[in-house]
Formats: structure tokens, C-alpha cells, sequence
């Protein structure tokens, strides 16, 4: 698996979304950490935090080009056959991306995966929201899940990419076009805990 973390000047997240990462077999798992052309204090602060939390990360500083631009960028150059995606200000939850990723190796014609999204306010550190993942023929209505909550097959990338003028929602329209070639079929797993 490889999971991509774009960053862009948000240092106050940073720090949150690699921890995340810690615990994950880096025999297993590449990490790609991209800079989309930050400050150059935040770039400093990135780079320090890498080399502090999860110093065998790939790290790239790049010009500022969006954050679709570094995804398709990080795509490109991924070795894992499963590819997610994780922006600085998310952070990853181990057992749901465990799950996510022996789902897609479980169905060898699945090509996406994905979970529920928790929301946390970010300065009391409450929760505010969860987004469920939504019936499939309500895709064109409504995005189906945050790009964060899923994982992709490696080989969706040889027919789509982030489309690098859309600036807002672009997960959404990655899902749409996805959705428009290939079809989408939802199902729910609940994990119960007593």
C-alpha cells in the first residue's frame, strides 16, 4: 500500500496526521509526503517533523500547484498496488484502512474502498459530524465520502487522475467520473463493539 499526504502551510495539523502513520509496518507501507510549494517556515517545520516522527517517509518539496496536482504527482510515482490518500489535516484510523485494504485485495474487480468520515473540530477537538457513505444513485447529488476515507486500486490511475482544474471537490468529481465509466455498488459493513 502507499499512502500519499499532501501538505500545504498547515502546520497546525501536521504533526496529528504523521503520528497517524507510526504504526504502520513500513515494510508494508509506502509513505509519500508531498509539499505543494509551502513557506519556507512550513516547509522547515515539515521537513523536521518527518525526520522526527516517520523518518523513513519520501519526502517531496514541490512548486505550488494544487492538491490535485501533488496527488496525481504522488499517484505517479507510488510502488503500491493500493494507493490512499491523506491530507495534513486528517488523520489515519489503522483498523478502518486495514479493513478498507483487505476489502480491495478481498474483491479483485473492487477498485475503490471507502468508510465513514469522522469530523473533529479542530480547535476544541469535539466531534461534530459523520458522513455515511451514501446510496450509489445519489452520487450526482451528493459527494459520496472524502477522498481521505478511501482506498483506490493502483490501476484506477492508469485510466483517471485528479482533475487539476477543479479546486473544490475534487474528490466528487473523481467519484463521478469513476462512477460514469465503471458504475459504483455500495455496500455497508457495520462493525459492532460490545
Amino acid at each position: 500500500m502507499s499512502i500519499i499526504l499532501t501538505h500545504w502551510n498547515d502546520d497546525r495539523h501536521l504533526e496529528r496526521a504523521l503520528r497517524s502513520l507510526t504504526g504502520l509496518d513500513h515494510n508494508k507501507t509506502e509513505v509519500i509526503i508531498i509539499d505543494d510549494g509551502s513557506d519556507l517556515s512550513s516547509q522547515k517545520f515539515l521537513s523536521q517533523s518527518i525526520q522526527n516522527i516517520i523518518p523513513w517517509a519520501s519526502f517531496f518539496l514541490r512548486d505550488h500547484a494544487g492538491v490535485s496536482a501533488q496527488r496525481n504527482f504522488g499517484a505517479s510515482i507510488a510502488s503500491g498496488q493500493i494507493i490512499k490518500f491523506l491530507d495534513a489535516d486528517d488523520a489515519l484510523i489503522h483498523n478502518t484502512t486495514i479493513r478498507l485494504v483487505q476489502l480491495l485485495i478481498d474483491n479483485p474487480k473492487l477498485l475503490v474502498a471507502y468508510g465513514t468520515s469522522i469530523f473533529i473540530d479542530s480547535i476544541s477537538g469535539h466531534f461534530f459530524c459523520q458522513q455515511q457513505a451514501i446510496p450509489k444513485d445519489n452520487i450526482s447529488n451528493r459527494n459520496i465520502t472524502v477522498v481521505s476515507a478511501s482506498a483506490m486500486k493502483r490501476s484506477l490511475f492508469n485510466e483517471f487522475e485528479f482533475c487539476e482544474s477543479v479546486q473544490i471537490v475534487e474528490d466528487w468529481d473523481l467519484w463521478i467520473r469513476i462512477w460514469l465509466r465503471h458504475g459504483i455498488d455500495v455496500f455497508h459493513q457495520t462493525d459492532i463493539r460490545g
